[in-house]
């Protein structure tokens, strides 16, 4: 063999190897990279690939949205846990479809959702796209609707007071029975009142994101 052959078939031998290498460890980097930022039971962002999908959120007006189900407990007590797990990943996907390609969608947790989407996409929201039908083992069904509140979001302002807003608004919609609610500082940005349930402060992981406010500026901008 000459020995430019060899070293083209040494090449070849190493490119291979390394190929070889690089295909598993590659794989193994993106399935981490996805658990580090995904949801596992919906598939939608989590905390992290919500902070990160925001930088790509496109468009002039962007609402930022924060929305849970109504009589989620109800499900699962009623139907079990698993007809609630396939409910939160029906609603995901209706907000996955609802988003794209434009905005983003995350579970942060529980039946806690958060959204940045286009003025369009809120009026579809506010018209009660985000509601599906809850079906047991034994054939028995529940409808599911959510509450959720807009404001409008701004990349320069503290991420945690924008979804406090939010998830205040969420609060109003759920307490009247409507499918959104915007923010209003006059009915919204309040004390809880004695005969009022609502808690004086009613947000999801507040204190870790009031903490963190200028390294969620950060993670945001």
């Amino acid at each position: 063999m000459k020995p430019s052959s060899r070293l083209l078939t040494a090449a070849s031998a190493g490119l291979l190897a390394a190929a070889a290498t690089a295909g598993p460890l590659g794989w193994k980097l993106a399935v981490q990279h996805r658990a580090a930022h995904r949801d596992a039971l919906t598939g939608l962002h989590n905390r992290a690939g919500f902070a990160r999908a925001l930088r790509r959120v496109s468009g002039s007006a962007v609402w930022l949205v924060a929305a849970d189900c109504n009589r989620f407990k109800a499900v699962n007590d009623a139907l079990g846990h698993a007809a609630g797990d396939a409910v939160l990943q029906a609603l995901a996907a209706r907000m996955r479809r609802l988003v794209a390609p434009s905005g983003a969608a995350a579970r942060f947790g529980g039946d806690e959702f958060v959204l940045a989407c286009t003025s369009e996409q809120l009026a579809a929201i506010g018209a009660g796209i985000l509601a599906v039908t809850a079906t047991g083992p034994d054939g028995q069904s529940l409808p599911v609707t959510m509450a959720a509140g807009a404001v409008g979001y701004d990349p320069a302002a503290p991420f945690g007071a924008q979804l406090a807003r939010a998830d205040a608004a969420s609060y109003r919609a759920k307490s009247t029975g409507a499918p959104l609610a915007v923010f209003d500082p006059a009915a919204d940005d309040h004390p809880a009142a004695p005969a009022n349930t609502r808690p004086a402060v009613r947000v999801r992981d507040l204190d870790r994101w009031g903490a963190a406010d200028s390294q969620t500026r950060e993670a945001v901008a």
